[in-house]
């Protein structure tokens, strides 16, 4: 039998250390160090990346699919995607949306989305911006219920998850008695409130719109109006109008910076000459009510009436006097006094004058381009591209047309749907 063999000196000094080291760590004892504090499990969480969500920066586009209104935000440094909820309305889990101040569950709803923005390009771009709740992921949505054995339809908000909140309370009505009913959400983040119509029994064209406030839960009259149903919001402005047409157009109003100039982003003007048709905006501040007069608004704007010499509406303002055109070159036009009116003016007789392209942002070419999103800080705009084969890009250009669009990156899609997306904003 061998002698064991003798442990090397480097060996021993090894041990030694660790020994040393383990005591210094524990103490003498071989307790743990009261100096020493173990990590903060919360604090190692906190340091994790959060999930990004809809309203964080990026590009925001909205998609279709069957029964489902897809949002989708991509980078404006790549153009991949970020993060992307589907708001379905069906396989609802029949729970309310958690943490939403003021909702309430719905037994066996029947929900409709909104009207598919594809199918609408420009015009249900700017109706998806007045009922998607980007930084709490939820979408504004029509419901029917069951109301005392007669069905209703009602308002709320759907998160991606299937959970379903009814804005209204619950209602409780005799046998003979007529439940109410609630339609034309829209969501106002300038005032961080829901809107949402009461049509009139005997008028579905009028009613009373009610307001909820997203900070505290609590519904209350806002206003009432006789042309309610194309109320619509402008996201950047607050401003609140109404048309007496179709109901799948909406008055569109929007604002410039400043409130100057007020114009219309359908009929290339906010007065259409050619089919003239009323256009009001509601003013919910004022003791009368709202106010119903034709080019009647509650600012100091003028009017944009004349007509751009171009095939594209206006989608944007990027100064105080210019609007970019959703155009295939994202033309650019320079407002003058010669192409507005005073807003004071009853009826509106001025002929619209043509207003020439003072540049463009896009060069002309094959590419098919859709329509603009505005950079917070005002200086650029993004855009989505496509070539003849369909392959899709995100493009930005500064607004003053001293560059070229440069590309941001291509469309990253699970579902390489890329032509589809419609962009809301630019977060």
């Amino acid at each position: 039998m061998s002698a064991a063999r003798p442990r090397s000196r480097l060996g021993l000094l090894t041990v030694a250390t660790s020994v040393a080291l383990f005591a210094t760590a524990c103490g003498s004892d071989g307790e743990v160090d009261a100096d020493q504090e173990p990590p903060d499990e919360t604090e190692v969480a906190d340091e994790k990346d959060p999930e990004p969500t809809l309203g964080d920066p990026g590009i925001l586009a909205v998609d279709c699919a069957d029964n489902a209104l897809v949002a989708t935000l991509f980078s404006d440094e790549d153009g991949n995607e970020l993060v992307s909820r589907s708001f379905e309305g069906q396989g609802l889990t029949g729970e309310e949306v958690p943490d939403f101040a003021g909702g309430r569950p719905m037994e066996n709803p029947s929900v409709s989305l909104p009207v598919c923005p594809v199918e609408a390009e420009l015009q249900g771009m700017n109706n998806t911006q007045q009922v998607l709740l980007p930084d709490a992921e939820l979408l504004l949505v029509t419901a029917t219920e069951d109301v005392g054995g007669t069905e209703v339809e009602t308002v709320g908000v759907l998160d991606a998850e299937g959970n379903l909140s009814a804005l209204t309370e619950d209602q409780e009505v005799s046998d003979f008695e007529t439940p109410a009913e609630f339609t034309t959400p829209r969501y106002d983040p300038a005032d961080d409130r829901i809107l949402y119509l009461e049509p009139d029994p005997e008028d579905h064209q009028a009613g009373i719109f009610h307001e909820f406030a997203l900070d505290t839960g609590e519904a209350t009259e806002a206003f009432a109006c006789e042309d309610c149903r194309s109320l619509w919001v402008d996201q950047a402005s607050g401003l609140l109008s109404v048309r007496e047409s179709p109901l799948e157009e909406l008055a569109n109003v929007i604002l410039s910076p400043d409130g100057s100039v007020a114009a219309g982003v359908r009929d290339n003007a906010y007065w259409s000459v050619d089919a003239p048709s009323v256009i009001s905006v509601v003013n919910d501040a004022t003791e009368d009510g709202p106010v119903d007069d034709a080019l009647a608004l509650d600012t100091d704007a003028a009017l944009l009436v004349g007509n751009p010499e171009a095939d594209g509406e206006p989608a944007l303002f990027v100064s105080e006097t210019e609007m970019v055109l959703s155009d295939n070159e994202l033309s650019v036009i320079e407002v003058g006094e010669s192409d507005l009116a005073a807003i004071e003016e009853d009826e509106l007789s001025i002929a619209g004058t043509p207003i020439p392209i003072a540049y463009t942002l896009v060069p002309d070419g094959p590419r098919t381009n859709g329509s603009p999103v505005l950079a917070p800080d005002g200086d650029e705009v993004a855009f989505l591209s496509q070539t003849d084969a369909g392959d899709a890009s995100w493009y930005r250009v500064p607004t003053d047309g001293s560059e070229d669009p440069t590309e941001i990156g291509p469309v990253d899609s699970a579902e390489d749907e890329t032509a589809d997306y419609v962009p809301l904003s630019w977060n």
